[in-house]
Formats: structure tokens, C-alpha cells, sequence
């Protein structure tokens, strides 16, 4: 599967895993099984070190409006997303760009442990 993830109860996180291509319909799948699991509006360390973001820019503007449109209707909380190579890079500057999908708390970073401060930062 090339996403995964698992809930860090202790520090009230969901703790995602990317590996390999991904494509919109691998993050549409991950996202309906957060929906599903009432874990929508909590904390969110995305580690896409060993993944790269198969999105054209199209696919990129479907998902910053799905996300846009759930975020609306389940909350939001705060998302640093880890990337490993230049064109996730860019993909997810372009997500941010396009609003994030409605959630000022997304943050791009290269190393997982700037991520896990930030998120402290943001109210985790």
C-alpha cells in the first residue's frame, strides 16, 4: 500500500507514511479512510522522504478543492508534510499555493524532525 498510517494517541497525531509513486487516487483513498475514522481535523506528519507526488497540476488544483470542501465540513488541524525529492517539492508548493486546501496551518518541509517542532508549534 503506498500509504499508510498510524495514530499516536499520546501525542495526538496521526503519524502518515508515503512510499513510491503516488497518484490522486492514492490520497483520496487515504483521506475517505480519515473521514471514516474521525481523524480529519487532527495533526498530521505526512513523511513523503521515500515517495514521490504523481500529480499533474490539474490533479493538484481536484484535490486542493476536495480538500478545501471537507475541510469545511470536518475541520481542520494542522499538516507538515515532509518531501524527498524536487518534484514533490514543487507539487506541494503548488498545493500551498492554491490555499492548502483551505488549511493555513500546512507547512512543506525536508526534515522530519523541523516538522515534528512546527507542529508543536501549531497547536498539535
Amino acid at each position: 500500500m503506498p500509504i499508510s498510517f498510524l495514530v499516536d494517541p499520546h501525542f495526538h497525531l496521526v503519524r502518515t507514511t508515503y512510499l513510491g509513486l503516488i497518484t490522486l487516487v492514492d490520497v483520496v483513498t487515504y483521506v475517505r479512510s480519515l473521514v471514516d475514522r474521525g481523524l480529519f481535523k487532527s495533526a498530521h506528519l505526512v513523511d513523503a522522504r521515500h515517495a514521490t507526488l504523481g500529480f499533474s497540476p490539474e490533479d493538484t488544483k481536484i484535490l486542493a478543492e476536495l480538500m478545501k470542501t471537507l475541510r469545511g465540513k470536518h475541520g481542520s488541524g494542522p499538516v507538515a508534510f515532509v518531501i524527498g525529492d524536487a518534484p514533490s517539492y514543487y507539487t506541494a508548493g503548488a498545493y500551498q499555493d492554491l490555499g492548502a486546501g483551505g488549511n493555513p496551518r500546512f507547512a512543506v518541509f525536508e526534515d522530519v524532525a523541523a516538522a515534528e517542532m512546527w507542529l508543536e508549534l501549531n497547536g498539535r
